[in-house]
Order: structure tokens, then C-alpha cells, then sequence
């Protein structure tokens, strides 16, 4: 025991001490408790979760299944929790263990850096001072609400970045040696993959990278050519390290991903965004280490008002900023090296400041300016919370450094007596002060992030008993789950204490699920809606079975939100009262029901297709017209003249449009007035300037008409500002451009072919112009005669011009609503007999009189909902109207059925197996002309091809048989195949022709082959999968090859 205690030296306390700190999160947990809700994202099923990352496609996530190359970086994060979960460790002790790990871990690098840099054994104070600092502070604490993994990541990796830059640029240590550290480094600390957080050890890398080659003019050139191999080496590394993300992301994203980010948010919501997270981050605030947004709008946050207002939390807050000036002051003194590297950590403050407080004055205007004009951008929308980190990172260091220049000035001011305890006696205090500095890290009570919610819950076992029997499920079914996600904030709560826009399931496992939450597409949120309006309104419902499901689970301790209106009202009640499912069991709060009817399985043949066009918010009415899904399947849209594929309809169901309706299309303009890009001015054009060279790398006309949409919306602002400043340049200038615009906008609707496509751009557009002439109206009415008035009048007949082409194009006219009756529009494809429907269940007449195109017709009551007039003439073009009555006190929805002799489709036998959730093998037997639908997200990277090899072996375990037989499910497999080596060859890769009952991919299969009873046998595929396992492969490699070298390069004794 003594022998090893002599080998104990300081460094070890050091380390020891910081570990027993590192021991604080202990203290969070009640008896039962798990951090779990809100964007936590810590998973209840640890190895699934991480399983799953090993997958471009999850069932996991979204109703229907989604793309996840965003989360496959998050692998070394839930890799972790996985191992701890795989050595047997319960839940909350994996969870413990985790937030210990990453409470420690940048305590841990700054003391790397702290002791590198001051390696003295009498610098203790400074060593612990600075990682005490850097593991327990402010930005920490606001992340722990929610225990930001990617966060910790990249805050643990900024020392070690730091460190390996000094090394490299002050010690002239090896480059390729401190290359391949740091690559290996920032692989496994990466962030997650998020860029915008990479952000911050970019900023570092290059300040400390930089700061050298002012240290001497002599070898300027020599420094210069040594920081770009060794930042050159490290970035090739990186990539090659990093390949098996970047490379599917850019492949799946590459062609679209401006689109993306302007169709998500567009260049004002950003600034929207950015200017509410920056409200409170004033340089000032900053410069205190404060400005969280948070503390300032949650009248509720836990702890914001103490340091807001509580006297002694702000003295000991002037403390730590006293003792950075210290340091700052110290660093000035030290000696050459010293000196630059406190420079660096001041010039890293001066940059760093700017840029999170991001829109606020006095720079916001310029980061509002780069968020508009420099292209990504808009991933830095969130200012603060993405450059803060090198703030606190900044202030661990003076602060440390400070600590010590207190030391050494007190140690000039006492008799040699003391100085021996002097620095013990500092480093107490100061360990003190920053312990009620950081007092909710010993209360916990940051997870209390507002009045009645709490990131800290108690798991109900029940939760867990009801994962168990849904992992039994050996196929492709999915489970639906009621109630659902509030309608108006789509918000998941449960009476348990959770709450979170994400859904529960998600962290429970791999399993499909079917409920309406975030994650969902509008078009997967208007079928869910439509099932519950189903249950709601008829007690049955005609369109679960187009979403594959076989059980539900009713949660009696789900929180449903009570209003006025809300549509799922009543929904339990009524869901348990039809006849589609059959009570099952029930598990603690959770009732388990069995789906009754015929189940539409993951892969399946549909004999013909039904096209329906009606309103999203009537899709639960014309699924209960009579006859109308007799189908297996049906193709969704709201555009009538979308009904182009008559070969394969049997039948087509299209909406009467209402003719005496204001347009019910509404979308969010984010309306943001410029702060430097003002009309008339010399910013201005060079905005003009770059906003066309964006627009010039942009292919889609759909993109270049967001554009412009967006930028008039900003520039019918500053015409208010530059109209009421009399400012007769700034108005001709900004109603020239807003002309331009108009013509840009005319010209690339004329691009746009798909006329579905089309049909919604018009009424996009038409809705920005009827805002763009309510603004500008207001501008031409307040200006005084003269050239100003002139050109708001001529802007104001230009966009009413234009609005009046896009209502003769979209048959939109301003017409008033008829006291008398109801009027109605019926676009079809082509003129010939129809079958007209009218629903209403308010009428008690056994007929409802109807006007069409001038003709008197009855439609006669079929049941207590419908009303039916059969074998009607129409045109292209039909008026319809309806007297009003008494008993017609609501709007009748009136539907046109064709029945068309289009030839039906032999459905083959289909035998399938999933080997894993991007991979499917199609057997099919017994036809070569029909469709075959996949029942997933409709998605552009599935695709499917015909292979020859003898693939039996894999159709093996226990089967499941759907439609009577003619589908046969083998059990899920969970296998890794890289299918281009396994299946070389084949046929030619085939992309879905259309979207299948709103949600869904079908194909048209011709296989021109006359042998009816010869198998068929196909390979159905997420593309981006392989792209993954090629890129996995060349990670895998660049690793072996990187880790080689590094071990190769620290044997080397001269190295």
C-alpha cells in the first residue's frame, strides 16, 4: 500500500478529484426516476436504438417509416448506451453511467490541455480551477435540461483541439502524427454529425491556427505552408473517416439541398428564428456569461430569477468575470508563448461574442445579411447555441489563469508562514463559490424546465411490460396508438410526467406505429386525421386498413388536450364501440386490441386503383361513400386533372369544389423588414447581386419561385419603410424589383409541367399576392401625390393583374356568397355519365333538389348520410347548385363518380420476407401485368429490380398469410446485405410510378412474358443503404489504415 502510494502523485489527486465531481449527477435521481421527454432522446430500449443507426430507413420514426442518414453520426454517442446496456446494466444504471460520462468528459480534456500547458506540480490551482470551471457551468447547465450528447461532444473536443494545434504550430511536433490524433479524435467526439456544431472546434482550429504566424515575420511563410498541410492532412483524415455518413448524405441530398433548407425555412424564417433566439444575447449579456434564452421568456424557469436578481449569485458572477480580467492581464505578462496563446483565447472572445449573439445589434444586421445571401447558412440559425460553447471555453482558461495570477499576488503579499497553504487555501474558496455558483447542478432541478413539466420522470412498468408485446410481433404489421398528438401544437403527453413532440414509441423500440406526430407528412397527418374523423363521426373506419395496422393499443394515461372543436373529442369512446377491433388485453393503462378485418400487409397487389380528388379535411367522407374503396387501393389528390392514368382506374370519385367559398389554402409567410439591405441603397444591389447568382445555381423553377416569393415579402416591408421616409429612390427601386419578381414568378410557373405541382405553386402564389396587395394598398392610400403615389399605383395594378391570371388559371373567382343556395364547380377529365353523391346528415327529405349547368335534377336518399342522382351527362365544366332550406343549414360535399372500363390487373401470389427494413425479396407467382404496392413512406430512393439467383434460402421461419392467401409474409430477418455483390446483375432498377393511397409506392409491372405460371422474383431496396455499406467500407479501411500509421508514428523514438 505505501509502495503504491509513493507512486501517487499530484496529478493523480487531481484526476481522482475531478472523477469524485464527475460523481454529481448521482444526486439527480429519485428512487425510480429516468431522464426521459421533451429532445432528450435518451432511448428506453438502448441496443434497438442503436441498431437501428446501422439503417438509412427506419420504421421507428414517422407513421409510415423516414429517411435517417441525419442520425447515422449518432452512432458512437448510442453506441455507449448500448454497451452498458449490453453488459446487463438496468436502465438507469446505463443512464447514470452515461450522464457521469459526459459530465466528466470535458473536465477531463480541459485538465489535459490545463496540464500540458502549466505541467508545474505548484499549478494545481490553475489546473482545477479551469476544468472545474469547464465541466460546471452555465451553457452546460441549460444543455443538461435536456442532456445534449452531441453538445458534450463537441464542448469535450475544443482543449483537445487546441492542444494538438499548439503542439503542431507553437512545438513544431509532428504533423502527421497530431493529424491522425486529431482526426481519431473528432471521429468518435463528433457531434453527432452536426456541422453547425463543428462550427465552434472549426472557429478554434483556425484562431490558433492562425495566431502563430504573427509571432514571428521571419518564418511567416514557413508557418503558413505548415498550417495548411497539417489543416489539409486532418480534413482529408477527417472525410475519409467520416465517409460513411457524408457520402449517403450527399448522394441522398446533394441535387436538392438548397431546396430543402428553403422549402424547411427559407431565408426570412430563419431570420424570424434567429431574431427570437438572439433576443436577449447582447454583447453585455455575453460578455457576463448569461444572455440564455431561456431565462428571460419562461416566467417558470427554475432557476433563471436567482441569478437574475439574487444579490449574491451577481456578486460571485462579477467574481469569475474579475478573475478572467486577471488572467486576460496575466496572459499580457507571461512570456512569448504565453502571451499568444492568451491572444488566441482573447481573439476567440472577440469572435466568438459577434457571432452568437447572432441578429442582435449591433452586428444582427450582418449575421441577418449572411442567413439571407451565403447559401447553409441557415443551419447557424441558432446563433447562440451554436458558437456560445467557445465563450465558456474562452473564460475556463482566463479564469484558470486568473486564479493563479490571484495566488501569485497574494503569495507577494503574506510571510513565507502561509504561502505553503495559500494555494490550498484560494483553490477551496474559489471550488466553493463556484459550487453556489452552480447550485442546480446539486439540486436537479434544471430538469424542471417549466411549471408542471420535468425532463426527470417515473417509467411506469407497465411501459416496459407493453414493449414486450409488441417485440413479439415477427412481421411488417404496424400498431396503431390512441388518442393522438395534440392536432394545434402536436405535443405527446402522458399522465406519467411525459411530454415531448417526440414520440414515445420511438424510444421504446424498432416497431412500426401509426400515430399523428411530428415527424408525420401532411398527407400521412390527413389519412391518421381522417381514420379518427372515421371513428368520430361514423363509428367505423374504411381507411385503417390502408395503413398495414393489426392491433391498437388505446393509452387510458395519454393526456388528450380538451377544446372547443377539437376533432379528436370522443375518441376513445368511439373507437372502442365499432366493430373493426376486438379487445385483446390490457397492460397496466394500455389496452390491447386486435384488428377484425382484412389486413393490408407491407407488399401487396391491388387489382385496380380508385382516384379520388377531394378536400384532405373530407377524406373520412368520401371513404364512406357507398362502394367507394371496394378496391385494395386508391390514388389521393386534390387536383381533379391529375386523373391521367385511366389505365389503371376503375373508377375515379372527384370533390365539387365549392364556387362561393373565400380560398381556404393558408401557409405561413414569415414577414421580416431589412436592417442594412435597404431599397436605394449600395447594400441593397449587392444583395440584388448575390440573390441572383443563388438563383442561377438553383435548377428547380419551384425553388426560384419560393425565392422570389420570399424576397417580395421582404421588400413589400421596406416599401412601408422606405414610402413613409419619402424616399423616391428607394420606392422605384423596390417596385421595379417587385415587377421583376412578378415576371420571374409568371415565367417559371410556365416551366412547371406535372400539373399537380402547378396547381398548388398557383395557389401559393396566389395567396402571397393577396397579402402583397393588402400591405401595398395601405403604402399607395397614405402616400402624398406625386412620383411616389405613381409608382405604388402602378405595383398595386401590376400584382392585381397578375392575381387576376392565376384565378382565370386555378377557376378561383371573388364572387359573393349566395343567400340562396349553395354553389358548386366540378372539373373533370373528360364529358360522359356520372353518378352524383350528396353527403349531409342534417336533412330529414327523402330528395334534395339540385340545379346542374341549368338542369333540374333530384338526388334521392340512400341512407341517413347520403343522397344519389345516377347517369347524369357532365361536361369538363359543371355549375352546380343547391336551394337553401332549413334543413340544409350546413354546406352539403358533394362527389362525381365515374365508373371506368379500364382493364383490371391479374394480382399474382407474393411471397416476402424483409431482410432487414431497407431490404425486401418479392416473389410473385401467377401474372406479369399488375401493380405491386409497398406499403411505406413513399420515398424516391426505394427501388425495386428483378434478379435471377435462387433465393430460397432466405424465405425461411415462420410465415404469416394476408388477403385469403394470396400474400405470404416470412419472418422480419434483421440481416446486413450488401445486395449488389450478393445479387449482381438483374433487371433494370425501376422508382415508384405513383403514390399509393396518399402515403404509399406503386409500381406498374409489364413483365411481357407468356408463361403465366412462371415465379418472379424481385429485389425491393432503400438505395441509400448501400451507399452507406460502401462508404462503411471505406471507413472501416481509412480506420485500420489511420490507426496503423498512428501506432507506427508513436513507436518512432525520433518522433
Amino acid at each position: 500500500m505505501k509502495k503504491f502510494l509513493n507512486k501517487f502523485t499530484i496529478y493523480h489527486f487531481e484526476i481522482v478529484f475531478l472523477l469524485i465531481i464527475g460523481l454529481i449527477p448521482f444526486l439527480w435521481y429519485k428512487d425510480g426516476y429516468i431522464g426521459l421527454g421533451h429532445d432528450m432522446g435518451f432511448p428506453l430500449a438502448p441496443i434497438d436504438h442503436f441498431l437501428d443507426r446501422f439503417y438509412t430507413w427506419t420504421d421507428r420514426t414517422g407513421p409510415f417509416g423516414s429517411n435517417q442518414i441525419q442520425v447515422l453520426p449518432g452512432l458512437f454517442i448510442h453506441g455507449i448506451e448500448a454497451l452498458l446496456s449490453f453488459l446487463n446494466l438496468s436502465l438507469i444504471s446505463v443512464q447514470k453511467t452515461t450522464f457521469i460520462f459526459w459530465f466528466v468528459l470535458p473536465g477531463i480534456t480541459m485538465y489535459i490541455l490545463l496540464r500540458y500547458l502549466y505541467p508545474e506540480r505548484e499549478n494545481y490551482p490553475l489546473r482545477l480551477s479551469g476544468s472545474l470551471f469547464y465541466m460546471m457551468n452555465h451553457y452546460l447547465l441549460q444543455a443538461w435540461t435536456i442532456a445534449e450528447r452531441t453538445k458534450f461532444s463537441v464542448f469535450a473536443t475544443l482543449p483537445i483541439v487546441t492542444l494538438i494545434v499548439i503542439k503542431v504550430m507553437y512545438k513544431k511536433n509532428s504533423i502527421l502524427k497530431n493529424s491522425l490524433l486529431l482526426t481519431l479524435i473528432l471521429f468518435i467526439l463528433n457531434g453527432g454529425g452536426g456541422i453547425p456544431l463543428l462550427g465552434g472546434s472549426a472557429i478554434v482550429f483556425a484562431i490558433f491556427g492562425l495566431t502563430p504566424l504573427f509571432s514571428s515575420n521571419q518564418y511567416l511563410w514557413r508557418n503558413l505552408k505548415r498550417l495548411f498541410i497539417f489543416s489539409s492532412t486532418t480534413l482529408v483524415f477527417w472525410i475519409l473517416l467520416n465517409t460513411y455518413w457524408i457520402y449517403p448524405s450527399v448522394k441522398s441530398y446533394g441535387e436538392t439541398w438548397g431546396q430543402r433548407i428553403e422549402n424547411e425555412w427559407g431565408a426570412a424564417g430563419a431570420v424570424a428564428w434567429s431574431q427570437s433566439v438572439s433576443t436577449y444575447s447582447s454583447w453585455i449579456n455575453l460578455f457576463k456569461l448569461q444572455g440564455i434564452h431561456e431565462w428571460y421568456n419562461n416566467p417558470t424557469h427554475p432557476y433563471a430569477n436567482e441569478f437574475l436578481f439574487n444579490p449574491l449569485l451577481i456578486f460571485l458572477n462579477l467574481v469569475f468575470s474579475a478573475l478572467a480580467l486577471i488572467g486576460l492581464q496575466s496572459a499580457i505578462k507571461a512570456n512569448r508563448e504565453k502571451f499568444f496563446i492568451g491572444a488566441s483565447f482573447l481573439l476567440m472572445l472577440l469572435v466568438a461574442i459577434p457571432l452568437s449573439a447572432g441578429s442582435h445589434a449591433p452586428l444582427g444586421i450582418v449575421y441577418d445579411f449572411a442567413l439571407i445571401n451565403i447559401p447553409g447558412f441557415v443551419m447557424f440559425r441558432s446563433a447562440f447555441f451554436k458558437f456560445g460553447m467557445i465563450i465558456w471555453f474562452a473564460y475556463a482558461y482566463l479564469i484558470s489563469v486568473g486564479v493563479k495570477g490571484m495566488i501569485d499576488w497574494f503569495k507577494s503579499k503574506f510571510t513565507v508562514k502561509y504561502k505553503r497553504f495559500l494555494p490550498l487555501s484560494l483553490l477551496a474558496g474559489y471550488v466553493i463559490f463556484l459550487f453556489i455558483y452552480n447550485y442546480p447542478f446539486f439540486t436537479g432541478n434544471f430538469f424542471n424546465y417549466s411549471k408542471g413539466k420535468s425532463t426527470m420522470v417515473k417509467v411506469p412498468d407497465y411501459i416496459f411490460e407493453a414493449k414486450k408485446e409488441l417485440d413479439r410481433n415477427e412481421f411488417s404489421t404496424r400498431t396503431l396508438y390512441l388518442p393522438n398528438a395534440d392536432i394545434r401544437t402536436e405535443y405527446i403527453e402522458y399522465d406519467w410526467g411525459y411530454f415531448s413532440l417526440v414520440d414515445l414509441h420511438q424510444a421504446m423500440g424498432r416497431k412500426s406505429s401509426v400515430i399523428n406526430e411530428v415527424l408525420a407528412r401532411p398527407n400521412e397527418i390527413d389519412l391518421i386525421t381522417g381514420i379518427f374523423s372515421e371513428y368520430i363521426k361514423f363509428g367505423i373506419s374504411n381507411l385503417i386498413k390502408f395503413t398495414g395496422v393489426d392491433k391498437a393499443v388505446v393509452q387510458n394515461d395519454f393526456i388528450s388536450p380538451d377544446y372547443e372543436s377539437n376533432p379528436l373529442s370522443g375518441l376513445k369512446e368511439s373507437f372502442k364501440n365499432s366493430k373493426d377491433f376486438t379487445f385483446n388485453k390490457s397492460i397496466g393503462k394500455w389496452d390491447f386490441y386486435d384488428y377484425n378485418k382484412d389486413i393490408l400487409p407491407r407488399i401487396y397487389s391491388p387489382s385496380a386503383i380508385t382516384f379520388i380528388s377531394s378536400d384532405p379535411k373530407n377524406l373520412h367522407i368520401v371513404a364512406n361513400l357507398p362502394g367507394a374503396f371496394e378496391n385494395k387501393a386508391f390514388l389521393w389528390s386534390d387536383y381533379p386533372g391529375y386523373n391521367n392514368k385511366d389505365e389503371i382506374f376503375d373508377k375515379s370519385i372527384i370533390q365539387a369544389r365549392c364556387a362561393d367559398c373565400p380560398p381556404s389554402e393558408n401557409y405561413q409567410i414569415f414577414f421580416s423588414a431589412s436592417k442594412v439591405l435597404i431599397p436605394g441603397t449600395y447594400f441593397y444591389e449587392i444583395g440584388k447581386y448575390i440573390t441572383k447568382a443563388k438563383k442561377h445555381f438553383v435548377s428547380s423553377p419551384n425553388a426560384r419561385i419560393d425565392m422570389d416569393l420570399s424576397t417580395s415579402a421582404t421588400l413589400i416591408l421596406d416599401l412601408g419603410s422606405v414610402q413613409a421616409k419619402r424616399h423616391q429612390k428607394g420606392v422605384r427601386v423596390a417596385t421595379n424589383n417587385l415587377v421583376e419578381n412578378l415576371e420571374e414568378i409568371r415565367l417559371n410557373l410556365d416551366q412547371i409541367s406535372d400539373p399537380k405541382s402547378k396547381q398548388e405553386l398557383f395557389k401559393k402564389v396566389r395567396f402571397y399576392l393577396s397579402y402583397f396587395i393588402s400591405y401595398e394598398s395601405q403604402w399607395a392610400a397614405s402616400a402624398q401625390p406625386g412620383p411616389i403615389k405613381s409608382d405604388l399605383t402602378n405595383l398595386e395594378t401590376e400584382l392585381k393583374k397578375t392575381l387576376d391570371k392565376i384565378d382565370v388559371q386555378t377557376g378561383q373567382t371573388a364572387v359573393k356568397e349566395d343567400d340562396k343556395s349553395y354553389e358548386y364547380n366540378l372539373e373533370t377529365t373528360q364529358s360522359g355519365n356520372y353518378n352524383l353523391y350528396v353527403y349531409n346528415n342534417s336533412s330529414l327529405r327523402d330528395q334534395i333538389a339540385l340545379t346542374i349547368n341549368r338542369h333540374t335534377f333530384n338526388a334521392h336518399r340512400l341512407n341517413a348520410n347520403w343522397y344519389k342522382t345516377v347517369n347524369i351527362f357532365l361536361t369538363s365544366s359543371t355549375s352546380i347548385k343547391i336551394p337553401k332550406t332549413q334543413d340544409l343549414k350546413e354546406r352539403p360535399v358533394l362527389f362525381l363518380e365515374q365508373n371506368i372500363p379500364a382493364p383490371r390487373f391479374v394480382t399474382p401470389n407474393i411471397e416476402f420476407v424483409a431482410l432487414n427494413q431497407t431490404k425486401f425479396l418479392v416473389r410473385t407467382h401467377g401474372s406479369e401485368h399488375f401493380i405491386l404496392g409497398f406499403n411505406s413512406r413513399f420515398d424516391e430512393n426505394w427501388s425495386l429490380r428483378e434478379i435471377k439467383q435462387d433465393v430460397s434460402n432466405y424465405f425461411k421461419g415462420n410465415t404469416r398469410s394476408f388477403q385469403d392467401g394470396k400474400v405470404i409474409e416470412h419472418e422480419r430477418q434483421d440481416t446486413h446485405v450488401l445486395t449488389d455483390l450478393i445479387f449482381p446483375g438483374g433487371g433494370k432498377r425501376l422508382y415508384p410510378t405513383f403514390k399509393l393511397n396518399g402515403i404509399s409506392s406503386g409500381w406498374i409491372l409489364n413483365l411481357q412474358d407468356l408463361n403465366q405460371a412462371r415465379e418472379h422474383v424481385f429485389l425491393l431496396e432503400y438505395g441509400n443503404q448501400n451507399d452507406f455499406y460502401i462508404a462503411l467500407g471505406v471507413t472501416i479501411t481509412a480506420l485500420c489504415f489511420i490507426l496503423s500509421l498512428f501506432v507506427l508514428k508513436c513507436r518512432n523514438r525520433n518522433d
